[in-house]
């Protein structure tokens, strides 16, 4: 995703990998697209939310661009499960954060797909794999909307087949 300071343009991308022991690398990393130069970001802790604090290492994520900020749904981790979390990367102050939600309780889920769209200010989120229990994952058909600018989730009419 593009963003643009005043004197930069960067290329920022959210590296997350799991390797056949589990373990999940987490990595965020921006391209300097005037002198083409890689570099890893070094990001610090923001807000918690019960007991979670970003960044919180996972896979099968959707990570969205709104504004001056990331909007991480979601994912998969090792130590933790299923996650229905929501973390933010902002990049202004490269802290991450996990955000207190309300409105529908969502269960935790990966591989799922994730828009903006810009005229409700809401992410709409697709299918994946939602967790039954801590180790029961189904495809769902569900679609949720997240308003990012309240911080609540609501679930809108699912689709006719699972993702």
């Amino acid at each position: 995703q593009l963003r643009q300071g005043v004197d930069e343009l960067l290329l920022v991308v959210d590296i997350d990998t799991a390797d056949r022991s589990g373990h999940v690398s987490k990595e965020l990393w921006s391209l300097d697209l005037t002198t083409y130069k890689w570099e890893r970001e070094v990001v610090k802790t923001g807000r918690c939310h019960s007991g979670l604090c970003g960044e919180i290492h996972c896979a099968g994520h959707t990570a969205t661009i709104v504004q001056n900020r990331m909007v991480v749904i979601f994912g998969h981790s090792p130590q933790l499960g299923y996650l229905d979390t929501v973390q933010e990367y902002h990049f202004g102050s490269k802290e991450w954060g996990v955000v207190e939600t309300t409105g529908y309780p969502i269960k935790g889920g990966y591989g799922h797909s994730a828009v903006l769209d810009t005229l409700t200010n809401k992410i709409y989120v697709y299918g994946g794999y939602v967790s039954h229990s801590p180790s029961v994952a189904q495809l769902s058909s569900e679609v949720y909307a997240f308003d990012h600018l309240k911080a609540e989730w609501e679930l809108r009419t699912a689709s006719p087949s699972a993702r």
